[in-house]
């Protein structure tokens, strides 16, 4: 059975779309979306301070999102975003991975757009060979027994 047609998704275009198509022959020639600059990231000296600002970072990310974080740099990112008054300097450029940097680009895009965004936690930097973990403070728990009453009955299960 044929398609019904169907009206021209652009907006207050009354125009009947062929079957299969979205737009009406008037708007399927319509250019999509581009990107304002795109020889911002492809020219030759975007790819030259990239390669310096990777060098000087050690390849290693700089973000150190939790959880998320791979450690491989792959990507240079700006500290102050240009859109806020950045520079496109290499003491504005840090190395980040791509999960890290497709996160940071995520919560920057969304508060700019004025949504509340929670911040992942960002691991500390490191700065020698792994060490021990310090150790943790005991929490005291004023609903749980005491140390003295551990072999007594609590009366509710501990989990």
């Amino acid at each position: 059975m044929p398609r019904a047609p169907k009206i021209c998704c652009e907006p207050k275009c009354p125009r009947i779309c062929t079957p299969g198509q979205s737009r009406c022959a008037l708007h399927k020639l319509k250019q999509p979306y581009k990107r304002t600059n795109p020889q911002r990231s492809s020219s030759t000296d975007h790819k030259a301070r990239r390669a310096r600002v990777l060098e000087r970072d050690g390849y290693q990310c700089q973000i150190r999102y939790v959880g998320i974080c791979t450690g491989t740099a792959t990507h240079m990112d700006h500290i102050v975003p240009l859109s806020k008054g950045g520079a496109d300097t290499d003491a504005n450029s840090q190395s980040a991975c791509a999960p890290c940097h497709k996160r940071k680009t995520s919560v920057e895009g969304n508060a700019a757009q004025g949504h509340r965004v929670r911040e992942l936690p960002r691991a500390p930097a490191p700065l020698g060979p792994p060490s021990t973990p310090p150790a943790v403070p005991r929490r005291i728990n004023m609903f749980r027994p005491d140390d003295d009453h551990q072999n007594q009955d609590p009366g509710w299960p501990i989990r």
